[in-house]
């Protein structure tokens, strides 16, 4: 990996790829999305006990749904 970093003339898909390997190494797309899923759940309790009608809660539960499905 060090060599990326100081690296002034490289391939890019070749970069790309071997820090692809190192979050692949590490987990970072596990617990990317359990994070992910971490702040929906608590996104959708506080919806939950908002005391407003739920046609209101609509576009903040389409927001949650959307960065809930983003590609990470």
């Amino acid at each position: 990996m060090q060599k990326w970093l100081s690296a002034t003339e490289y391939v890019p898909q070749e970069k790309i790829a071997a820090v692809k390997s190192v979050y692949d190494e590490l987990g970072i797309r596990m617990y990317c999305e359990q994070q992910i899923e971490m702040y929906c759940e608590r996104a959708e309790n506080c919806l939950t006990q908002l005391n407003v009608p739920d046609e209101r809660k609509l576009q903040l539960k389409d927001i949650i749904y959307n960065l809930r499905e983003r590609e990470v």
